[in-house]
């Protein structure tokens, strides 16, 4: 018995020295597998971060940008709305102005329009109400003996006044020359009001 214990012996001493080994060997293979995962665990976690500033970079840049076109349209708002009560009252102060220079407007607008002929200048029945005594001469004067214009009321707009001929309608009213005109005057509203 003393060989076959020896024998015994010698291969669990064998056995016990491999598995040593091999559990040393697994141990290590385990420790460079786990410093990889690790490696590369650290690569991704600082790749993710990277990437979820650079997402979270662009997020602020997005709203920032956002939040500045949201205040240029509310400025941009604020300034029409300005521009659009600015021309409603001076029409309204037009239209309320002493006679005399009202008057002395739709001259002027009358001599500019005017075509040689007949026509008539049909006014509001506010205007007509208010129309000065000496209209129609002044009329007469300011436009020349070749133009021939009658004056009568019946128009249903708040000012100016429309020029009727045979073939031809000028619309010589305050909302259509304010139409007419509302670009160039939002224009110099903007520069006069606006302008830093």
């Amino acid at each position: 018995m003393d060989g076959l214990e020896k024998i015994i012996q010698k291969i669990e001493a064998d056995a016990e020295s491999t598995s040593c080994s091999i559990i040393a060997d697994a141990e290590l293979k385990a420790a460079d597998i786990i410093a990889d995962a690790e490696s590369a665990g650290d690569m991704a976690a600082r790749s993710i971060i990277s990437d979820a500033n650079d997402e979270c970079e662009k997020m602020i840049r997005k709203a920032h940008s956002g939040g500045e076109l949201a205040k240029r349209q509310k400025v941009l708002e604020c300034k029409v709305k300005i521009i659009d009560e600015v021309i409603e009252k001076a029409v309204k102060n037009f239209l309320f102005e002493d006679p005399s220079v009202y008057f002395a407007g739709m001259l002027a607008l009358a001599k500019k329009h005017a075509l040689a002929g007949d026509q008539t200048m049909v006014f509001s029945d506010r205007d007509m109400s208010r129309l000065p005594k000496d209209f129609e001469s002044r009329l007469r004067e300011t436009i020349g003996n070749d133009k021939n214009i009658s004056i009568r009321g019946g128009g249903s707009f708040e000012g100016g006044f429309l020029l009727i001929g045979d073939e031809i309608v000028e619309n010589c009213t305050i909302t259509a020359l304010i139409s007419e005109a509302e670009t160039d005057i939002r224009d110099e509203l903007c520069r006069l009001l606006f302008t830093e």
